[in-house]
């Protein structure tokens, strides 16, 4: 028997972000680059299906893990 696919539970907040809005991804200093591996490709993905390439992110490292920001 087929089952409905669920619908994912957005993991960042990429709708509700305005340009200036920013969010923390809480990690460690050794799991950065894996946290902005999986920021990067779900942006992309997040951009190419909803229409929305003209939204742009930038991230940085900070105390306390990787900080995302909306630039455009």
């Amino acid at each position: 028997m087929a089952t409905k696919k669920e619908k994912k539970i957005p993991q960042f907040p990429f709708s509700d972000m305005e340009i200036g809005d920013s969010f923390l991804i809480p990690c460690k200093r050794q799991d950065v680059n894996l946290w902005r591996n999986r920021f990067n490709i779900t942006a992309l993905r997040y951009r190419q299906n909803n229409r929305s390439m003209f939204k742009k992110f930038a991230t940085r490292i900070v105390d306390g893990g990787l900080r995302i920001w909306r630039l455009k």
